[in-house]
């Protein structure tokens, strides 16, 4: 077995993997804010069930035959209410929960925060932050105006199959019954990215049960909508030991930039692609984990298990 020797292929200048990479982008809307745009042409709208339950809706990573580790999921809360903007979300609301799980089935509460009476902080692993200081305008809810919330879900760490829908949703425990509004728009109003928008909403109650699918427009509202999401995460490797050295195996193999390699934090000495370009051999450790990105920038990431 020939190791080609990273030296020698000219990637000196190689940089370490990202360790996560937006792969949804279905942010706020960039055009069409809010009533001044007209009834007709206005992008933004927000979501409620009021005490019964939280507004979900779908995202979809890669292609089938892939595995997915989602890290980040990142939602818009406006909870503005009867003329009142809480200065933080601890003053409305007691608990935010992140729900996610497979198109099938009910969802499953994957991250919370326990939040005190004028603070944003309950969890190292929820990140609220004004929308507006993140370049969000306010709200326009018929001439009240309130801010939007940004909430980030961070350190999932869920595993997700490639090419299959999975919902999600966000939800906030009120302290007096506050409702919890989520972001959404009509993605051809926004004029912005709108990854996977189809239309559809799905309710759930408190607990993730599935209630209904649900379809904007109408009586609710004159046009359809989706809610704004971004999904962070990165593609897991299937890693082996291989003659005493990490491997990555299958058909991602060939598909890996060996330039991004790491192991451990280090570059490896060097790399062979053989057994049919579905095996990448790497020089220099023989246990912990390995990340690097594939050609096309997608992060990944593998250890032994």
């Amino acid at each position: 077995m020939k190791l080609v020797s990273l030296f020698a292929a000219g990637t000196l200048a190689a940089v370490a993997a990202d360790p996560s990479a937006l792969v949804v982008d279905r942010g706020l809307p960039q055009a069409n804010w809010n009533n001044a745009a007209g009834v007709a042409e206005r992008s933004n709208v927000r979501w409620t069930l009021y005490e019964q339950g939280f507004v979900a809706d779908e995202f979809r990573l890669g292609e089938p035959g892939e595995k997915w580790v989602v890290d980040k999921i990142r939602v818009w809360a406006v909870p503005g209410a009867k003329g009142v903007d809480p200065a933080a979300l601890g003053d409305f609301y007691s608990k935010v929960q992140l729900f996610v799980g497979p198109a099938e089935g009910d969802l499953k509460a994957v991250a919370s925060a326990d939040l005190a009476p004028g603070s944003n902080a309950g969890s190292a692993n929820v990140r609220i932050l004004n929308g507006v200081m993140e370049g969000a305008p306010l709200y326009d809810d018929f001439g009240a105006h309130y801010r939007i919330w940004q909430l980030d879900f961070e350190n999932l760490k869920v595993a997700v199959d490639g090419g299959q829908t999975y919902r999600f949703g966000s939800f906030g425990t009120g302290r007096e019954g506050q409702a919890w509004f989520t972001h959404g728009a009509n993605a051809a109003k926004s004029a912005s990215r709108q990854d996977g928008a189809d239309g559809k909403l799905y309710l759930y109650d408190t607990t993730g049960k599935f209630a209904s699918e649900y379809v904007a427009g109408g009586k609710t509202w004159n046009k359809t909508a989706d809610l704004n999401v971004q999904v962070f995460a990165h593609l897991e490797a299937d890693v082996a030991v291989v003659d005493g050295q990490l491997a990555i195996r299958g058909p991602l193999a060939s598909q890996i930039d060996p330039a991004t390699v790491r192991i451990n934090g280090q570059a490896p000495r060097g790399f062979a692609l053989r057994d049919g370009n579905q095996e990448i051999l790497f020089a220099g450790a023989g246990q912990g984990c390995l990340t690097a990105n594939r050609f096309d920038g997608t992060p990944v990431q593998g250890c032994l298990r």
